[in-house]
């Protein structure tokens, strides 16, 4: 592990879409001293816009980094892990074919055993749970494939960019924190396939998005209710990202 005094060193904090990352990047502009330790990037979806993101973010010039954060929404695939939920990975595994510098991540102890302090108070808040993350190369939209995941591997969350970041911060050396707030359950489909509706970068297309809802208007409540609770989610987010950030730049 490496690491630097917080008046030498910054943290970097990686999302993968811009609606995850707004709200607390609006709180960064009324805080200039906050913003001056913190580095944030949009990677874009999946592990290799990931990977790369992170690269990049780390190797900004100046001060070094001394903690990465990644985060954004994630789904839920035990059914006790609900919509709303913050989840704090313990263990990182990736399921896909993409050849990242390793596969399996655990989060250092000593930054677990600082969480655990950080947040042991009963009215502590936001409350948050630490489980394993499975990061997978596509999106488990039915109900039954997200059983059958969790049937094979245990996760409880799967998400998509995790592993790709956390790769390049074990190979620096720089400990991380991977951190997501859930927007959908084990027990739902999701209203559309969302990975029929990408671009090539594997990114949401909003044309194919509104071509999609207007050959099955169905979808329309199902994606009211993820837009929903995609917004709240955000900013759930941002006043985590913000206690991490105070306590680990301390």
């Amino acid at each position: 592990m490496t690491t630097h005094g917080a008046a030498s060193s910054r943290i970097g904090i990686l999302f993968a879409l811009p609606e995850e990352a707004a709200p607390f990047q609006r709180f960064l502009l009324r805080n200039p001293d906050l913003q001056k330790r913190v580095s944030v990037a949009v990677s874009g979806v999946g592990v290799k816009n990931s990977e790369t993101a992170a690269k990049k973010l780390l190797e900004i010039p100046g001060k070094p980094f001394r903690l990465l954060i990644v985060c954004g929404f994630g789904g839920g695939l035990s059914p006790d892990v609900k919509p709303g939920s913050l989840m704090t990975a313990n263990r990182v595994e990736y399921f896909g074919s993409y050849p990242l510098f390793q596969k399996s991540f655990q989060i250092e102890e000593t930054l677990r055993d600082r969480l655990f302090r950080r947040f042991a108070f009963p009215d502590s808040q936001p409350r948050f749970e630490f489980c394993d993350f499975a990061t997978t190369d596509h999106i488990l939209i039915s109900q039954s494939e997200k059983q059958s995941f969790f049937d094979q591997h245990s996760c409880p969350v799967v998400e998509m960019e995790t592993a790709g970041a956390v790769s390049v911060a074990e190979e620096k050396g720089i400990p991380w924190i991977a951190t997501r707030v859930i927007t959908d359950a084990a027990t739902e489909d999701l209203p559309l396939d969302f990975n029929a509706l990408s671009d090539e970068n594997g990114n949401p297309d909003r044309s194919k998005i509104i071509r999609a809802v207007l050959r099955k208007p169905t979808a329309i409540p199902g994606l009211v209710r993820l837009g929903g609770r995609s917004s709240v989610g955000a900013k759930q987010l941002s006043e985590f990202l913000v206690i991490l950030c105070q306590t680990f730049s301390a």
